[in-house]
């Protein structure tokens, strides 16, 4: 259905309105054409929407049908799925099974082949070791033995040292003793020589001082 539309009258209006001539010119044109192509009446608008129903209707029920293929497809897919993974799984797990027994017998063969090393190289320390000690032990032995000769030997020789600075102190000590002897004769004879020396005096010398001198030297 078209609308009449007076385009002079729009025009004018624009115009007075402030508008250029020729933008209210364009304005008009394109309304006419808008108008020229029709409106839906209320008739058009319920026969489309009936035809929209049982379009949506249609298509409702091919989505159905189509989810229901799909759905019963994925279910297959992942009912053949599982059986897959789960035969994969299986073989999988045996597989590893072996692998496993098959790497803790190697480890086992191995860890004994390192124990039998290690047990010998563990006896072989400990005999090289045992005669180093013993090597070590001789050679301590001959040192402390050499060491106690050589001192025993300092020891001997200290002693015949000793024996002898002993000889020497006797030998001095009885040399001290006849210089004391021979002192004490020395002292007596001069004790004897005084008397005499007195006795000489008073008999050469007036008797007051004769006495005095005599006194004086037996002093």
């Amino acid at each position: 259905m078209t609308i009449p539309f007076d385009t002079l009258a729009y025009t004018h209006t624009l115009r007075n309105a402030g508008i250029d001539e020729g933008q209210a010119d364009a304005h008009a044109e394109a309304l006419v054409m808008a108008f020229s192509q029709g409106v839906a009446t209320h008739a058009d608008m319920t026969d489309l929407g009936q035809k929209i129903a049982g379009d949506l209707i249609r298509a409702e029920k091919a989505l159905d049908g189509r989810i229901a293929q799909v759905e019963k497809g994925l279910r297959d897919h992942v009912g053949h799925a599982e059986k897959g993974l789960g035969e994969r799984i299986d073989r999988v797990e045996k597989g590893l099974k072996e692998r496993i027994i098959q790497v803790e017998r190697g480890l086992g063969a191995r860890i004994d082949q390192v124990e039998k090393t290690l047990k010998e190289r563990i006896i072989q320390v400990e005999r090289s070791l045992g005669e180093r000690i013993t090597q070590i032990e001789k050679t301590f032995h001959d040192r402390l033995t050499a060491l106690g000769a050589r001192l025993e030997e300092r020891i001997d020789r200290l002693e015949e040292r000793i024996d002898r600075l002993e000889e020497r102190i006797d030998r001095l000590e009885k040399e001290l003793n006849a210089l004391r002897l021979e002192l004490n004769a020395l002292r007596l004879n001069m004790n004897w020589g005084f008397i005499v020396i007195g006795l000489l005096i008073v008999l050469t010398s007036p008797m007051s001082t004769r006495i005095a001198e005599a006194i004086g030297l037996i002093h």
